[in-house]
């Protein structure tokens, strides 16, 4: 009768371990099906832990995921008594606990007890909010020989797991390391894909912006390849450069004829070649119709499918040179009336007080002749006294035009210089006639027409012709001719020439001075020259002399054309 029990049981026992190896075969099969679904990983890892608690013991279950690079393990699925329960990363090299070896060690632990006094030196287990706890079993879940992370359970029995529980769990972690590697690979891919286009979209969208900021731009744009060849200009560089664009896509600037100066190409070749480009240099360069363009310049290298191009920008600063050489002329102008200014206070300080002094003086010497009597000496005085006067006169008078020169003009017109020259000569006749001077004019019918204020040109070439009469000294055989000369900047160079007494060099620029006399004998206030100055700069010419002691003098200056 024993010996028939003891076989029953035997015979129960292998049917019970039979029907749960079925079952667990049974649940290895759909967890199976459900993992290489690749479906929702976090739906299966849910439904992973469901049926692993209907075959083992687990009042907590995880499933750990470990990042090498950043060494953050993280915890996607974490189930305290059958309640998700969200629990923080960490990193796993500083923190180590029970996750710690079953990833590195790349094998599973278990524990019966890791509350025992050896487990806790040993592990020091990490984030352990339930005393109650006390079996561990922890499986690696390994793809290629790699954790990726670990599967665990954890029970409040001690020694809760069989080593088919163990069995089992390893059976359960290779299945979902794969699922779990596939997931990400294709989250990987998922987002490889997002990364690629969100870059496609913001790289279309940058190169739209580009593109429109590129052509409305006022600022000249151009892209050439690294042979220096147009592929690409804005609207701006064809409508300032005056080609179209079919004239310069596919060209260079050299074959245009852009370049100013070979040196200038030379140097910007040089700067892009040694630096990769460069920024604000100032250049010129030349439009269809020849007209010369001063430009800043910057250019700087980029490479696009392993092609080299060379971005290029010019803003036009023609009109801003100009208004600073206008600014600069301006100021040379304002300081040179400064310089009148100061002369001119030098001279109604000193010279104008002069005939006072003596007018004062001369008043006293008559009170006193006129109570000796002295009737020849008090004549005397009363001569000097008027040539005083008139000295004074002479010098207002000529102070008088010369601050009306620039206010007081007449409306400019066009007129011969031929008739000019007849009309001064008729004003300075007396004296040509009292020093004997032989007038001669070169080439009269040939004399470009003179576009300005009539009376005040005849008052420049009478004040010259005067001055070469005045100056002749000895010369038995006094002349003046009057001609031209070729042009400057575009305007006719006229001359009146003496053969006179001639002027030292360095008082070519003082004799044009207000009040400057080199000889202070010399008739006239010394106002005449710095009148003819001011006369000819106002018609936006030029005057200045050529002279050697005794050699005569040669005083050239320039005039507009007629319009």
């Amino acid at each position: 009768m024993k010996s028939s029990r003891i076989t029953n049981n035997k015979k129960r026992q292998s049917g019970d371990n039979l029907q749960r190896r079925a079952e667990e075969l049974s649940l290895l099969y759909q967890l199976g099906i459900s993992l290489a679904s690749g479906k929702d990983l976090y739906q299966t890892l849910l439904t992973l832990q469901s049926e692993i608690l209907k075959y083992i013991q687990a009042d907590t279950l995880f499933i750990a995921i470990y990042d090498e690079h950043a060494g953050v393990v993280k915890y996607p699925v974490f189930f305290e008594d059958g309640r998700l329960s969200p629990q923080p990363s960490r990193n796993l090299m500083e923190q180590p606990g029970l996750t710690g070896p079953v990833i590195f060690e790349r094998k599973t632990l278990y524990l019966p007890d890791f509350r025992s006094k050896e487990s806790l030196e040993q592990y020091a287990p990490v984030g352990d909010n339930d005393p109650s706890l006390h079996s561990f079993l922890g499986v690696p879940l390994m793809v290629n020989d790699k954790a990726i992370g670990a599967l665990s359970t954890q029970a409040r029995k001690i020694d809760a797991y069989t080593p088919e529980h163990i069995h089992f769990m390893e059976t359960i972690a290779t299945q979902a390391a794969l699922a779990i590697d596939k997931a990400r690979l294709l989250d990987q891919l998922q987002d490889e894909l997002e990364e690629r286009k969100r870059i496609e979209q913001a790289l279309a969208f940058s190169e739209e912006k580009f593109s429109k900021a590129f052509h409305i731009t006022p600022v000249m744009m151009t892209i050439d390849n690294a042979e220096g060849v147009f592929i690409e200009v804005n609207k701006a560089f064809i409508e300032n450069s005056g080609f179209t664009r079919e004239e310069i896509l596919g060209r260079r600037a050299s074959d245009l004829n852009m370049w100013d100066s070979p040196e200038d190409r030379q140097r910007i070749q040089k700067l892009l070649r040694e630096q990769g480009g460069y920024k604000d240099i100032e250049l010129a360069y030349r439009r269809k119709s020849g007209k010369m363009t001063v430009v800043l310049m910057s250019s700087e290298k980029f490479t696009m499918n392993n092609e080299l191009y060379t971005l290029t920008s010019a803003l036009d600063i023609t009109e801003r040179k100009q208004a600073e050489a206008e600014r600069e002329k301006l100021i040379e102008e304002l300081e040179a009336k400064n310089g009148e200014l100061e002369r001119f206070t030098y001279t109604v300080s000193h010279d104008l007080k002069a005939p006072l002094v003596t007018v004062n003086g001369f008043l006293g010497y008559l009170e006193q002749d006129a109570a000796a009597g002295n009737t020849e000496r008090l004549k005397q005085d009363i001569l000097r006294i008027q040539d005083a006067v008139n000295k004074m006169r002479l010098l207002l008078t000529e102070l008088l035009e010369l601050s009306r020169i620039g206010r007081m003009m007449n409306p400019p017109e066009a007129v011969s210089f031929a008739a000019l020259i007849n009309e001064a000569l008729d004003l300075v006749h007396g004296r040509i006639q009292e020093r004997g001077v032989s007038v001669r004019i070169r080439d009269a019918a040939g004399f470009p027409g003179v576009y300005g204020d009539k009376p005040r040109l005849i008052e420049a070439l009478q004040n010259m012709i005067d001055n070469a009469a005045k100056y002749m000294g000895e010369q038995p055989n006094p002349q003046v001719e009057i001609g031209t000369q070729g042009e400057e900047d575009g305007r006719p160079v006229y001359y009146v020439r003496d053969n006179g007494m001639g002027i030292a060099p360095e008082y070519h620029d003082r004799i044009f001075g207000l009040f400057n006399k080199l000889d202070a004998n010399s008739e006239g206030a010394g106002v005449g020259l710095a009148l003819v100055k001011r006369i000819i700069e106002i018609h936006g010419g030029r005057i200045w002399v050529e002279s050697q002691p005794g050699e005569g003098s040669t005083f050239y200056f320039t005039l507009p054309k007629p319009p």
